[in-house]
C-alpha cells in the first residue's frame, strides 16, 4: 500500500513538472525592465490582496503558454513602486534614470520547491551586465516569485555581493540581486531595497565609468563565486599580474607564499636587477598582520638567497584596514637608483586592493620595469 501511494505521488509530481515544461517552465519568462521610482508601493494600496493574487496566478499557470501575464506585471510594478520601461530598447528617457531589471517567476508551491532559481539569478546578472555595457545604469536586479524560495536560493543571491550607489545621504550599499515573493510583499509588507530615484541624476558622472565598474564587479563576482565553490585563484593571479606588468608563478602550490614577481631595472647601487615579490589574497574576509609578516619573511629570505628583493607587495580583493596600512608604513622605505628614474624612495611594504586598482585606477609605486 505504501509503495502504491509513493508511486502515485511520483506520478503527480512528474505530471506537474511536465506540464510546467510544456508552458516553458515559467509563468512569465520575460524580464520586466523598469525605471526605478522613489517610493515603493505600500501593500495596503495595491488593489489586490494575497489570496486573490495567488488564485489568479495559479489559474494562469494552468493555461500554459496562452496565459496573459500583463496583469501580474502591472501588480508587481505597483507593489515595488516602479514605472514600467520598454524592455531593452535603451531609449533616451532611460538615459538619466536607473533601470531596474525584474524577472517574475510565478510557479506553484510544489514546483517552486523543485525549481532551480540559481539559473534565473545568473541570467539576470548577465542581462544586467549587458544593459550596463549599453550605457544604462543597472546596479541591481530583482527576482520576484509567487512563494518564498528556499534558503539556499537566498544564500546564492547574497553571495553575488553588494554594490555601492550614490544617494542624497551619501553612498549606500545595496544587494546586487534580491529575491522576494509576492506572498511576502502582500502578507508581510516586505519590500526589496530600491535606491531613491532623485539621487540618480547627481550620481550620473560616476555612471559613465561603466567599463571600469563592470570590470571590477565582474572580478568581484568571480572571486566570491570561486571562494564559495572552493576553487583556485590561478585566474586571479594571472589577471593581477597582467595589470601590474608582473609575471605570475607557473607553480600554483608550494610557491613559498609568492604568487607573482615584478622584475624591475637594475639597481645601480647593488648592480642587481630588482625583484618585487607579490602575494595575492582574494578572500572576502579581512587580511590581517600575520599575512603581512609572512610576506616580509619571504622577502627577507629572498634577500638572504642573493636575490635583490628590497620591497614587497600585498594585493587583496578589498581595501585593508587602517591598522594594517599603518603597520605597512612603519616598515619604512627603501632607496633605489635606476637608470630610468635615478635615485628614488619606495615603500618597503605596499598594500593595494583589486577594487582600488579597477574602480579608482590606483597603482602601487614600483621601480621601472626591466626591458
Amino acid at each position: 500500500m505504501e509503495l502504491v501511494l509513493a508511486l502515485c505521488i511520483v506520478v503527480i509530481v512528474l505530471v506537474i513538472v511536465f506540464r510546467a515544461l510544456g508552458s516553458g517552465m515559467s509563468s512569465n519568462n520575460s524580464a520586466i525592465t523598469t525605471n526605478a521610482q522613489s517610493s515603493p508601493g505600500s501593500p495596503g494600496v495595491l488593489g489586490m490582496d494575497w489570496k486573490r493574487f495567488e488564485k489568479q496566478a495559479l489559474e494562469h499557470f494552468e493555461k500554459g503558454r496562452s496565459a496573459d501575464w500583463s496583469w501580474a506585471e502591472t501588480e508587481i510594478n505597483t507593489m515595488l513602486g516602479i514605472v514600467p520601461g520598454d524592455g531593452d530598447s535603451g531609449n533616451s528617457e532611460m538615459e538619466n534614470s536607473m533601470v531596474l531589471p525584474i524577472e517574475a517567476r510565478m510557479l506553484p508551491s510544489l514546483l517552486s520547491m523543485l525549481y532551480e532559481y540559481n539559473t534565473d539569478i545568473d541570467r539576470m546578472l548577465e542581462r544586467q551586465a549587458l544593459l550596463q555595457s549599453q550605457g544604462l545604469y543597472t546596479p541591481i536586479s530583482i527576482l520576484v516569485t509567487l512563494y518564498p524560495v528556499r534558503k539556499e536560493v537566498l544564500d546564492y543571491a547574497r553571495a553575488k555581493g553588494r554594490v555601492s550607489v550614490e544617494t542624497a545621504g551619501g553612498v549606500r550599499q545595496y544587494p546586487k540581486v534580491q529575491v522576494i515573493s509576492v506572498q511576502e510583499i502582500l502578507r508581510r509588507g516586505r519590500l526589496p531595497l530600491i535606491p531613491p530615484v532623485e539621487t540618480i541624476t547627481s550620481a550620473r558622472p560616476s555612471m559613465r565609468r561603466t567599463a571600469q565598474e563592470m570590470q571590477w564587479e565582474e572580478f568581484e563576482r568571480k572571486a566570491l563565486d570561486n571562494e564559495s565553490a572552493n576553487r583556485g585563484w590561478a585566474w586571479a593571479e594571472e589577471e593581477i599580474a597582467s595589470i601590474l606588468g608582473a609575471v605570475s608563478n607557473e607553480i600554483k602550490t608550494g610557491d613559498g607564499g609568492i604568487d607573482a614577481r615584478y622584475h624591475g631595472e637594475i639597481d645601480v647601487q647593488s648592480n642587481k636587477p630588482i625583484t618585487v615579490p607579490i602575494q595575492i589574497k582574494m578572500q572576502r574576509r579581512t587580511v590581517g598582520r600575520p599575512v603581512a609578516d609572512s610576506l616580509l619573511g619571504v622577502q627577507a629570505s629572498m634577500q638572504n638567497q642573493g636575490q635583490h628583493a628590497p620591497m614587497s607587495l600585498l594585493v587583496t580583493l578589498y581595501p585593508v584596514s587602517k591598522a594594517l596600512r599603518e603597520y605597512a608604513q612603519r616598515q619604512g622605505e627603501v632607496f633605489l637608483t635606476t637608470k630610468s628614474d635615478g635615485p628614488k624612495s619606495y615603500p618597503k611594504l605596499q598594500l593595494i586592493s583589486v577594487k582600488e586598482m579597477l574602480q579608482e585606477g590606483k597603482r602601487p609605486v614600483l621601480p621601472p620595469k626591466s626591458q
